[in-house]
């Protein structure tokens, strides 16, 4: 990308996330909403120090996986740091020497996710990731709410709870064909087919929307305490 469209770039979704950043979440019903499920790459998973070195994104929109809408994206990084942790990542260090500029993906994929709530297996992780990424590289809060489907998924499919509760033994247990795994595209689409399993599963306990999903995962939470 040349420097002045990322510059027009970079300061639009600037603009965008301070002024969406005020805002509070929003309530987004199950059935027709968009959510963008997403996975990340770091050099390492020490989240305060590691950099992200990819993006993988795809869009449940209406209670379908929308493949029109995908993103998976490598970002430029610290190669040596990279390679010390080439069998976390699997990214090579000449992709990684030929990846986009950070601020570049960075943009572009807040303005891919828009004000979509963003779904991930152990969120915490990826939210940390994201939004360090973006203070850094575009100087504004990632402010998109994050829903862990890691969270959820026990609560509503406890009769299919697997014993470690990790992606791999959900789509062994639900017995989910997913192919490769383990980079960031593959794993958000994973992710992506567990998420509509226990979306269908909330509509049946009437959960409607993202609101009634925090609400059912705070009576729990205060339940085990």
């Amino acid at each position: 990308m040349s420097e002045p469209r990322l510059t027009r770039l970079s300061d639009r979704v600037q603009s965008w996330l301070r002024r969406w950043g005020a805002q509070p979440p929003s309530n987004v019903p199950l059935a027709e909403g968009r959510f963008v499920v997403v996975d990340v790459e770091t050099t390492g998973l020490q989240v305060r120090q590691d950099s992200l070195l990819s993006i993988g994104a795809v869009v449940i929109d209406r209670l379908c996986v929308d493949f029109r809408q995908q993103f998976e994206r490598t970002l430029r990084a610290d190669t040596e740091r990279a390679l010390d942790n080439i069998l976390i990542h699997g990214l090579t260090p000449s992709e990684i020497r030929r990846a986009d500029d950070p601020a570049t993906v960075l943009a572009e994929f807040v303005e891919f996710a828009g004000d979509s709530p963003l779904i991930a297996f152990a969120a915490a992780f990826d939210r940390e990731v994201l939004r360090r990424a973006c203070r850094r590289h575009l100087g504004a809060v990632l402010p998109n709410e994050f829903i862990d489907i890691a969270e959820i998924a026990p609560v509503l499919l406890p009769e299919r709870r697997p014993r470690e509760n990790t992606l791999d033994a959900w789509l062994r247990v639900l017995e989910l064909e997913t192919g490769p795994r383990h980079n960031a595209a593959a794993d958000a689409l994973a992710t992506a087919k567990l998420t509509l399993i226990v979306l269908h599963a909330a509509l049946r306990q009437g959960i409607r929307d993202t609101a009634g999903l925090r609400h059912k995962v705070a009576v729990e939470r205060r339940r085990l305490c």
